[in-house]
């Protein structure tokens, strides 16, 4: 019979299998929508990383373009 050994406020141990399991619902859902959050900062980051690239690679042509048209 596997023995069940509380590990801290979220988290208890069967002793059998060595499992860690999650004993508060709302502690995992706070857990993944702070993954969730994260995930979309990170995209949001390299999008505007992206758009820093592109309006840099403008900015090379359109003084390209300056520098053409003062020869």
């Amino acid at each position: 019979m596997p023995k069940i050994v509380k590990i801290d406020n979220h988290f208890v141990r069967d002793t059998s299998t060595m499992a860690i399991i999650n004993t508060d619902n709302t502690y995992y859902e706070t857990i993944v929508a702070n993954r969730k959050s994260s995930a979309a900062v990170n995209d949001v980051q390299s999008q505007i990383d992206s758009l820093k690239e592109d309006f840099s690679e403008i900015k090379a042509m359109l003084l390209q373009i300056i520098g053409n048209k003062n020869v």
